[in-house]
Parts: C-alpha cells; structure tokens; sequence
C-alpha cells in the first residue's frame, strides 16, 4: 500500500486565476468561430452576425447566421434559428430544456430584444456576445430583458446571465463593412448607396435622350443670331423694291372681301372668347350668348 501510494503521480490542482484564464480563452476560441459565421453572413449581404451554442463539455450544438434576407423573414435571427434547431431536435420540451440549461450561446452581437427573450424564456445557461447593441440590445444596452425585472405577468423568468465586449473590435469592424455597402432590403429612402454601386448603375443605364435631339436650355440674352440661324440663310433673297410694292397695291377681290367683312354682324361673346384664346366660357355663359 505505501509503495503504492509512494508510485502514485501527484494530483495537479488549477488555481483559481488558472480556470479563469482556461475559461477565457475558450470563450475567445469559440467567439472567433461565431466571427467566422458572421463573416459568412455579410458574404450574402446579411447583417453580419454569427452565433455558435456550445454544451458543458466544449462541443458545439449548432452554428447559425443571420437569414432575413435570404428568408425574407424579419425573425429569422442567428439566435432564433439556433434555438429553434435546438427545440426541433429534442425529444421533448422538459428535455430541450435541460439542454439549454447546460448551454452557453456565443453571438457577435448583442442579442435584441427579442432574442434576449427568447433566451430567457427557453433557459439559456450563459449567452456571451462581442459589440452592444446601442439600438435593440435586449441585455441592458437598449432594453434590460435579460434580468427578468420588467417582464411583466407570464413574461417573467429567473434570468440570463450575459456577458459582453468578447472581440467586440472585430464584431464592430464587420458591422462598419456592412453599413457602408448598404442593406438590400432596407426601405429605399433609407437604403444607402455605395459610390461604386451607383457608378456601376449609370454604366449600365441606356441614355435619356435616346433618340431624341438634346435639348439646351437658354438664359435670357443667349439668343442666337438671327443672320447667323440656318433658317434665315437658307431664305432667298428679297425681291426688288418693285414687286414689293406690287404685292402690297389692293386687289378688287381683297376689296370685296374688306367690305363684305365690315358688313358682317358683331360676332358673340362666346366666339369672341374663343377667338381671342381665352378660357371657354361656362354653360350659363353660352346660354346667355345664345
């Protein structure tokens, strides 16, 4: 027995700076995978945010991506997918639940309202995320869903312990990429246009004048000269003084004409009206011309 004890190897014990340390850097591990997805994500011109759900053990239960626009669905979060694969593959919702009591869930973002709920509602052991969430944060950036204190009647629940700021820069930076280049399927006053995406529409675009002369606008004073105007140069000369004054002697068919029109009656208001390129007169107005 004492030669035993004497063979036996020592029993190594870890501080408790030396789990801490271990548990970091497996959550930095695991984060970084959940980058991975959120890069997956912005490949497909998604909100770039990935998460992961990992056991006890380390292993992992499922990765998701942000997918509503690719699913045209505005639920369609990392965090929701990941739960709702989870519940799927459990046998029941008492043994879903113990499962996600035992799980960690790590996202890029912090989770919004809604998700945060979710978590809470389903038991979620731990959820670690990287950049807040200034807008729809659900873990007390935005909203505080996660402790459970404002949930009012059937919403309460015990609580989701949250942690954040893992790699929050790199969760940041794959945001910034995605903002400049734009959501495809925002509103279009609210779309932002890249420069080189509205370059490459007017490269593509057919001309607005197809077809038709251009038009130029003139200002006041940029009349052309009349001499100069391909119209007037292309007029025949005039005819010697003789033939003009030929052309402007009375003939007696002109004459009867004169005549037969200043004997003619006055015409009516409403010929009048229309002769002159007024506005047409009204129904009373006709009838009284009538």
């Amino acid at each position: 027995m004492a030669a035993a004890l004497q063979t036996a190897a020592p029993t190594s014990v870890q501080s408790p700076g030396a789990k801490q340390a271990a548990a970091d850097a497996e959550d930095i591990r695991v984060m970084r995978d959940a980058i991975e997805e959120a890069k997956k994500a912005l490949s497909r011109r998604e909100v770039p945010v990935g998460c992961i759900i990992v056991d006890e053990t380390g292993a992992v239960v499922c990765k998701k991506r942000n997918r509503p626009n690719e699913t045209y669905n505005a639920t369609a979060h990392a965090e929701m997918l990941a739960v709702d694969e989870m519940v799927r593959g459990s046998a029941s919702r008492e043994a879903a639940r113990q499962l996600f009591a035992r799980c960690t869930l790590y996202v890029t973002v912090e989770p919004c309202v809604m998700c945060a709920a979710a978590l809470a509602r389903v038991g979620m052991g731990r959820v670690v995320f990287g950049a807040s969430n200034d807008k729809f944060g659900g873990c007390g950036t935005a909203v505080d869903v996660a402790s459970g204190r404002h949930c009012p009647g059937s919403a309460r629940h015990h609580g989701l312990a949250c942690t954040g700021g893992l790699l929050q820069d790199e969760a940041v930076d794959l945001l910034r990429q995605f903002y400049s280049r734009g959501n495809v399927r925002a509103p279009r006053p609210q779309r932002p246009v890249p420069p080189e995406w509205r370059a490459a529409s007017l490269a593509r675009a057919p001309p607005r004048n197809k077809g038709r002369p251009a038009k130029r606008s003139r200002t006041p004073g940029d009349d052309p000269d009349p001499a100069a105007s391909p119209e007037v140069a292309a007029t025949p000369a005039a005819a010697p003084a003789t033939a003009a004054a030929a052309e402007q002697t009375p003939s007696p068919v002109d004459g009867a004409l004169e005549a037969e029109a200043e004997a003619a009656p006055a015409p009516s208001p409403l010929a009048a009206d229309v002769a002159s390129g007024g506005e047409v007169a009204t129904k009373r107005q006709r009838r009284a011309a009538t």
